[in-house]
């Protein structure tokens, strides 16, 4: 890993998608049956128009509406911090490091989602590149 690489090496590009008229229990299923961190929500055509985490989920408990009334669209958080593919991994974790998000879509340049990123994936690539370095150097004390 380095930090001109692009952001697009490291995302994950499996994706969870719903529309802003979702039910909020159909969002706790989701989020038990496919042990989900984060849920886009796209409208129609597939714009990106927000993002749930268990965090805003669990905001729900204060609601005096039931989850058969709540939406997708009442519990999202709608200001996101998008970037594209070819973001370099450097800005990347700066934009985590000074911010409070924990995962941000990665969008063409229609907004449409091609990937997210975690600060999980950022360690995730350090942790590979750590084992690839210490293999080489395996490599060369055996040469």
């Amino acid at each position: 890993m380095h930090y001109t690489e692009e952001v697009r090496t490291i995302m994950t590009t499996e994706l969870v998608a719903i529309t802003p008229d979702t039910p909020v229990n159909k969002l706790r299923s989701l989020f038990k049956t496919e042990n989900l961190h984060h849920i886009l929500v796209e409208n129609e055509e597939g714009i990106l128009e927000g993002m749930i985490s268990p965090v805003d989920l669990g905001r729900t408990d204060h609601f005096s509406q039931g989850d058969e009334e709540l939406t997708a669209k009442s519990i999202m958080t709608a200001s996101l911090l998008k970037i594209r593919p070819e973001t370099p991994l450097k800005e990347v974790l700066d934009y985590f490091l000074d911010s409070r998000f924990r995962a941000m879509p990665v969008v063409d340049p229609k907004d449409k989602v091609v990937g997210i990123v975690t600060p999980y994936d950022l360690m995730l690539a350090l942790k590979e590149r750590f084992a690839a370095e210490e293999e080489a150097e395996k490599h060369f004390d055996n040469v």
